[in-house]
């Protein structure tokens, strides 16, 4: 929407405390594993600390396809993470959470990569929302029933 409107966006924790930068690890049992603050989120009521603690199915298709899309690349994972959330319409700027200059400047190389067209539509299409609830509304079928069939484009 904010992209529709000419709205720019800056993603908070594009990184989701280290998830696909390849600092946790998903046990047998289906627990994150791995020394960091995901630890720290462990039995929290808030939901969005829980998402952090127990990353979802979707979460780690994703933390995979950017392991191997960074693997073909020869970069890191937090490197092409980070180059997918900067190069998503609408996006003018991110917030990093690196607790060190290693860290920053590692963070600050994905400035310069070009994810192939191909790496990002996976990328894309392993992380997309599933259609419920309001988001199907944006969907071809709702829109179709929307505009009664007319073709309305973007501004």
């Amino acid at each position: 929407m904010a992209h529709e409107y000419g709205l720019g966006i800056v993603p908070w924790s594009p990184l989701a405390q280290g998830l696909p930068a390849g600092k946790y690890s998903k046990t047998d049992r289906g627990e994150t594993t791995g020394a960091g603050r995901i630890e720290a989120f462990a039995g929290s009521t808030n939901p969005v600390f829980e998402r952090f603690a127990h990353p979802s199915s979707r979460a780690w298709s994703v933390v995979d396809a950017t392991a191997q899309i960074a693997k073909e690349l020869g970069r890191t994972s937090a490197e092409v993470a980070l180059a997918w959330v900067i190069g998503r319409p609408g996006v003018t700027s991110t917030l990093l959470g690196a607790t060190k200059l290693a860290q920053l400047d590692r963070n600050l190389e994905a400035l310069e990569l070009a994810l192939p067209d191909a790496a990002r539509a996976r990328l894309d299409s392993i992380s997309a929302l599933e259609r419920v609830h309001p988001y199907m509304y944006f969907g071809p079928e709702f829109q179709a029933l929307i505009h009664g069939g007319a073709s309305v484009t973007s501004r």
